[in-house]
């Protein structure tokens, strides 16, 4: 753990800044994004199906404008993507709070989705740059600790103030991002990468496409990702719905179980980081895998409350495996000069984010919890093949990857 400590004493001050604010993002985030379905279910009357298929646009557009987002920030520089995607979220959290038809709603998720891919893909993008490669998987760790700190805080601020699943939540994310925005315009300054690798060809968007299309490794982390992501992308949306439907009590066991997940990975985040990064890859896929598809049979079939909880702290603890180390991955893959179109590219992995939804909810409709959940936990046992065929194979850019 000391070792950990002293990485983050290390880390260069842009990372740390990213670091604190993500902490404040995600209150905001986790006030709202988790409450946002049963505040459709119950205030618009829509059915499982029609949310998970509106929650899942968001999943859609956060796939194009992370991608585009990404590469952006390798011509143009960071700091204008992160600052306007931070104020233009504030903005649609405004709307949220407004609009009460389903084609805006819709539209606010679509756009919410889009700039907060943007945001979180160009984070991560100056995470791999301005961090040494030996503080680099670490860095990443903290990223996730941070999100889980906020994930901690948020569901629990929404229930103790009584404000959740109404509109008084948005409004409260919409003042942290848009004060943020602005708090990233006046202290943050364009900081060139640590690598001294320049990239001698301007390519083209097309050219970065083309370029990204033909990694086969890429290929295989993204469809191992998009499996995955199908249970773990959006697994609040349909726990909510699920518990809604089994349990009288659900949306308070729903809040504890999110507080357990933040609060875990709080815990255990950093001490897991220490342990981690002295594992091979393909063994902390293995697991990660493996404990996701755990933790969602048990979400499918536990009949009390309790066998929930430790449901959730089986799944929280794959969480803190494989979040930071699907970043560490694409980090070894991607070449120096296109980070940020690469990093753009995983955002493709949140494919799954939107089919868990639609494909989650009609299963609940039409079958239940339990079929749905024994579903998704396959399609992670699946994801592993992938994962491991990439990191099995040499690196296109003459890089290896993280050894098998």
């Amino acid at each position: 753990m000391r070792d950990v400590f002293r990485t983050f004493v290390h880390l260069h001050p842009t990372i740390k800044l990213l670091l604190v604010g993500n902490i404040l993002l995600f209150i905001g985030v986790s006030m709202t994004t988790p409450f946002l379905a049963i505040y459709l279910s119950k205030q618009l009357g829509l059915s499982a199906t029609l949310i998970g298929t509106i929650i899942g646009l968001g999943s859609i557009a956060g796939i194009v404008g992370g991608f585009i987002g990404g590469v952006l920030s390798d011509r143009f520089g960071h700091k204008p993507l992160l600052i306007l995607s931070l104020l233009f979220t504030g903005v649609i959290y405004c709307g949220y709070a407004i609009v009460d038809q389903v084609l805006p709603l819709s539209l606010l998720v679509l756009l919410a989705g889009c700039s907060n891919a943007v945001f979180q893909t160009v984070s991560r993008t100056v995470i791999a740059e301005l961090s040494q490669k030996q503080e680099r998987s670490t860095a990443f760790s903290f990223l996730n600790f941070t999100l889980n700190v906020g994930w901690a805080i948020g569901p629990l601020l929404a229930v103790a103030l009584d404000v959740a699943a109404t509109t008084t939540p948005f409004l409260i994310a919409a003042v942290i991002f848009l004060l943020y925005g602005f708090l990233l315009a006046v202290t943050l300054r364009p900081e060139q990468s640590l690598h001294s690798f320049v990239d001698p060809v301007r390519m083209s968007f097309g050219q970065v496409c083309t370029m990204i299309m033909r990694d086969a490794n890429l290929r295989l982390y993204v469809t191992g990702g998009i499996l995955l992501m199908t249970g773990l992308g959006q697994f609040t949306t349909l726990l909510s719905q699920h518990l809604a439907k089994t349990f009288v009590n659900g949306t308070a066991v729903f809040s504890i179980l999110l507080a357990i997940n933040a609060l875990f990975i709080v815990v255990f985040q950093l001490p897991l980081a220490s342990f981690t990064a002295k594992k091979h890859s393909s063994y902390l896929i293995k697991a990660g895998t493996l404990l996701i598809a755990g933790g969602l049979v048990g979400f499918g079939v536990s009949p009390t409350a309790l066998l929930l909880y430790g449901a959730m702290v089986i799944f929280s603890l794959a969480e803190a495996i494989v979040a930071p180390l699907q970043s560490t991955i694409l980090d070894e893959i991607a070449p120096a000069a296109h980070k940020g179109a690469y990093f753009g590219a995983q955002n493709i992995t949140f494919f799954g984010a939107f089919i868990g939804p639609v494909f989650g909810g009609f299963l609940l409709d039409r079958y239940g919890g339990t079929v749905m959940y024994l579903a998704l936990a396959s399609l992670s046992l699946i994801s592993m093949y992938f994962f491991l065929k990439c990191l099995g194979r040499p690196s296109a850019h003459g890089k290896a990857t993280h050894p098998v």
